[in-house]
């Protein structure tokens, strides 16, 4: 904790990890087994294998002052990257139990999401292609604009959030000694694709709220949040939070990867997209429907409630990197 806080444009920062490439492996969807479900109908006996994503990147934690709170971000930077004009960002699921140690990182909430999400879906992206993902810790108090990183200045924000990333990489001690050292360039960011998991489409809603104006986003992912019903029942017990539809804005790519079929009625975005009116969408394109039973000779890595859930959520973005349009 002893660096010194950089300022930016609209925020201060300091890194909290290591500045050292690692190679990380992690267990997921082999991508060459998701082709059969790109086609329907598809075969009933099609099954999807599992595979091991591996990558070289750096991993890093930022801490960020912003408008009187504290906010933290992570980044995985597959090692290699050179273009920073484009990211991808993930929002996970937004049933936090509390929002307990975040000021500090502390506790094993904080620490185990990075682990789950960061370096896990890192490793997934370093094998794909040299793009930064980028996972906001969010907390449920996010919620509230005043705690939400991106409720003011948000194109800023994630500029600033760029020129960090590019601040520390700059440094990475492998790329100075062989000449290679990434030039710093602000305001860079000219494309981003915006992912989310399960009720994680809260967060993603509230970012493309903040941030759908300024045409930057042009690929949109949900992973299995259509496997909960929207508008349903509260996220948890007590909670007025609700599950709402994935937002659709002109100009994005969008994409369902789902254990569900693909509904009957219309999917209408749930972002307004001219101050008064929702964009539906009767038909969507990208609808990626996988059911349960396909992935029965994948190996989950944890143990949870609904596993093909979790699978579909934290074990395809290998997959989807490789179909995504942002190139």
């Amino acid at each position: 904790m002893g660096a010194e806080f950089t300022e930016l444009e609209v925020l201060s920062y300091r890194q909290q990890l290591p500045l050292f490439p690692e190679i990380f492996n992690f267990q997921a969807v082999l991508p060459s087994s998701v082709a059969p479900f790109l086609v329907s109908p598809f075969s009933p006996d099609a099954k999807l294998a599992g595979g091991v994503a591996t990558g070289a990147m750096i991993k890093l934690r930022l801490e960020i002052q912003k408008d009187g709170a504290t906010f933290w971000v992570g980044a995985a930077v597959p090692e290699g990257t050179t273009d920073f004009s484009r990211c991808y960002i993930y929002f996970y699921p937004d049933t936090l139990p509390s929002d307990g140690g975040y000021k500090t990182f502390s506790g094993g909430t904080w620490t185990g999401l990075e682990k789950n999400y960061l370096q896990s879906l890192g490793a997934q992206m370093a094998a794909a292609k040299k793009m930064t993902l980028i996972v906001p810790y969010t907390t449920n108090a996010s919620h509230n604009a005043k705690h939400n990183l991106f409720a003011s200045l948000g194109v800023e924000t994630l500029n600033d959030i760029m020129t960090a990333i590019q601040m520390e990489i700059s440094r990475d001690p492998i790329a100075m000694a062989v000449g290679e050292a990434v030039k710093v360039q602000k305001r860079s960011l000219k494309a981003i694709g915006v992912a989310s998991f399960s009720s994680g489409v809260n967060h993603l809603n509230r970012f493309v709220n903040n941030i759908g104006s300024s045409g930057l986003i042009r690929e949109i992912i949900d992973f299995d949040g259509q496997h909960i019903r929207p508008g349903g029942r509260p996220l948890k017990p007590g909670s007025r939070s609700v599950h709402l539809t994935t937002p659709v804005l002109s100009g994005a790519v969008n994409w369902w990867i789902t254990q569900n079929p693909h509904p009957l009625e219309a999917i209408k975005g749930s972002v307004p997209l001219d101050g008064s009116t929702r964009n539906p969408l009767a038909k969507p394109r990208g609808w990626i429907y996988i059911p349960s039973e396909a992935f029965s000779r994948v190996s989950a890595d944890r143990t949870v409630g609904d596993e093909t859930h979790d699978k579909i959520g934290r074990m395809m973005l290998w997959t989807m990197m490789l179909l995504s349009k942002l190139s």
